[in-house]
């Protein structure tokens, strides 16, 4: 399985310092975050996972330049950052050897890692092979998908070891939190749906079910919406979170008022009706002084489009 570009680019302060943590996976897999050395001032930084080296490359922004290389060990997958900016955790795949792919294994760890001082602060195994990671709202927890098996694991970065395994999805892929921490959303790409838990119990509250392999998938703030990325969908698919106050087509046509007037058309529904919530998949037909053709839309977290 080759990894895609699955994580926007995230900040976070620490002191006086910004950290930016992001993915990058095109043809060689990586990911970003750093924090300025004890002898720089302030300033923003990108920490960016690579697969195949095994190093997180420090990339000072805006001048875009490698500060730092933080040397981990081969077959990382993600990255992500504590709300403070202190710590850094990855994530590892230990290969099995497989002839067909050297990234693919049945277990891994989490690493965690000091910013102010680019060190390696601990390591701990998972029971299966880590997809992309998320921390709780408190920072306590390090929630693991694991892609080879039916749960996901809690790591305790207090305890700094593993004290939980929830039920789920063969395939775990990537996982967010609502924007208010209350609800661990989890995809699936070998099950094809989206799996939302309670961020405490890790009860289910309700499954989300899908047409092919879900990939990244982005909530806006409010989580009334959800745009999903199918393995074989070359654009995304719109989920309307509410429980039926307002018309998935109304949220549709609301975002696209909002994001751009060059915009004009919008193509509903290509799904079954009969799942669970309202999917759909739109194209955007794209104006200027001349009909330019079909493209495909991205949404930002704001609800802003780019084409």
């Amino acid at each position: 399985m080759q990894p895609t570009p699955d994580r926007p680019a995230r900040s976070v302060s620490r002191g006086r310092r910004l950290i930016a943590a992001a993915m990058l996976c095109a043809l060689l897999p990586c990911c970003w975050a750093k924090g300025a050395r004890p002898d720089e001032g302030a300033g923003e930084y990108l920490y960016l996972e690579n697969t195949d080296s095994g190093e997180i490359s420090v990339i000072a922004i805006p001048d875009h330049e490698v500060v730092s290389t933080i040397a981990l060990g081969v077959y990382l997958d993600d990255v992500v950052a504590s709300s403070d900016g202190r710590v850094l955790y990855a994530n590892r795949v230990e290969s099995s050897g497989h002839p067909l792919s050297k990234r693919v294994g049945e277990s891994g760890e989490v690493v965690a890692i000091s910013t102010e001082t680019e060190q390696v602060l601990w390591r701990t195994p998972v029971n299966g092979w880590p997809h992309h990671l998320t921390l709780s709202a408190d920072g306590r927890k390090l929630l693991v998908p694991l892609f080879d098996r039916m749960f996901l694991e809690v790591v305790d970065t207090e305890r700094r070891t593993v004290v939980d395994r929830v039920p789920a999805p063969m395939g775990g892929h990537g996982t967010r939190l609502s924007p208010d921490g209350k609800r661990l959303y989890l995809g699936s790409m070998l099950m094809d749906m989206i799996v939302v838990y309670d961020a405490e119990s890790y009860r289910i509250e309700k499954r989300l079910p899908f047409a092919d392999a879900v990939r990244p998938f982005v909530i806006l703030d409010d989580e009334k919406t959800m745009f999903v990325q199918l393995s074989r969908l070359h654009g995304f698919q719109v989920v309307d979170l509410q429980l039926g106050d307002e018309s998935l087509q109304g949220s549709v046509k609301r975002l696209l008022a909002e994001g751009t007037a060059q915009l004009f058309q919008a193509h509903l529904p290509v799904l079954p009706r009969h799942l669970e919530e309202r999917l759909f998949t739109f194209q955007l037909e794209v104006a200027e002084e001349e009909k330019l053709g079909h493209a495909q839309g991205v949404f930002a977290g704001s609800g802003r489009l780019h084409g």
